[in-house]
Protein backbone atom coordinates (compact mmCIF):
# COMPACT_ATOMS: atom_id res chain seq x y z
CA UNK A 1 0.00 0.00 0.00
CA UNK A 2 3.00 2.51 0.76
CA UNK A 3 4.23 1.37 -2.15
CA UNK A 4 1.72 2.57 -4.21
CA UNK A 5 1.41 6.06 -2.87
CA UNK A 6 5.74 6.76 -3.49
CA UNK A 7 4.80 5.85 -7.17
CA UNK A 8 1.85 7.88 -7.17
CA UNK A 9 4.16 10.91 -5.61
CA UNK A 10 7.18 10.04 -8.38
CA UNK A 11 4.98 10.09 -11.61
CA UNK A 12 3.28 12.86 -10.19
CA UNK A 13 6.88 15.04 -9.33
CA UNK A 14 7.75 13.24 -12.70
CA UNK A 15 4.93 15.07 -14.66
CA UNK A 16 5.76 18.42 -13.04
CA UNK A 17 9.27 18.02 -13.85
CA UNK A 18 8.60 17.42 -17.64
CA UNK A 19 6.22 20.32 -17.60
CA UNK A 20 8.24 22.42 -16.51
CA UNK A 21 11.15 21.53 -18.91
CA UNK A 22 8.78 21.62 -21.83
CA UNK A 23 7.89 24.89 -20.67
CA UNK A 24 11.44 26.14 -20.50
CA UNK A 25 12.50 24.88 -23.48
CA UNK A 26 9.63 26.87 -25.26
CA UNK A 27 10.61 29.98 -23.88
CA UNK A 28 14.25 29.46 -25.04
CA UNK A 29 13.16 28.61 -28.68
CA UNK A 30 10.97 32.09 -29.11
CA UNK A 31 13.61 34.23 -26.74
CA UNK A 32 11.07 35.03 -24.10
CA UNK A 33 11.06 35.45 -20.19
CA UNK A 34 14.93 36.99 -20.30
CA UNK A 35 16.07 34.25 -22.87
CA UNK A 36 17.38 36.07 -25.63
CA UNK A 37 19.73 34.72 -28.78
CA UNK A 38 22.60 37.33 -29.20
CA UNK A 39 23.90 35.84 -32.18
CA UNK A 40 20.81 35.75 -34.14
CA UNK A 41 19.72 39.18 -33.14
CA UNK A 42 23.32 40.53 -34.53
CA UNK A 43 23.60 38.62 -37.56
CA UNK A 44 19.80 39.54 -38.32
CA UNK A 45 20.96 43.53 -38.04
CA UNK A 46 24.16 42.74 -40.07
CA UNK A 47 21.82 41.13 -42.35
CA UNK A 48 19.45 43.98 -42.63
CA UNK A 49 22.25 46.27 -42.44
CA UNK A 50 23.75 45.02 -46.10
CA UNK A 51 20.45 44.78 -47.37
CA UNK A 52 19.43 48.58 -46.83
CA UNK A 53 22.91 49.13 -48.09
CA UNK A 54 22.25 47.07 -51.18
CA UNK A 55 18.96 48.77 -51.74
CA UNK A 56 20.74 52.59 -51.08
CA UNK A 57 23.51 51.72 -53.80
CA UNK A 58 21.25 50.33 -56.30
CA UNK A 59 18.65 53.47 -56.42
CA UNK A 60 22.13 56.09 -56.41
CA UNK A 61 23.42 54.44 -59.34
CA UNK A 62 19.86 53.87 -60.75
CA UNK A 63 19.22 57.51 -60.54
CA UNK A 64 22.73 58.09 -62.63
CA UNK A 65 21.97 55.86 -65.45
Amino acid sequence: MVTDHIEVIGIVLLLVFAATMFYQGTMILRGHRGYRHVQRDKQEAINTRRRLEKLLKDKTHGDME
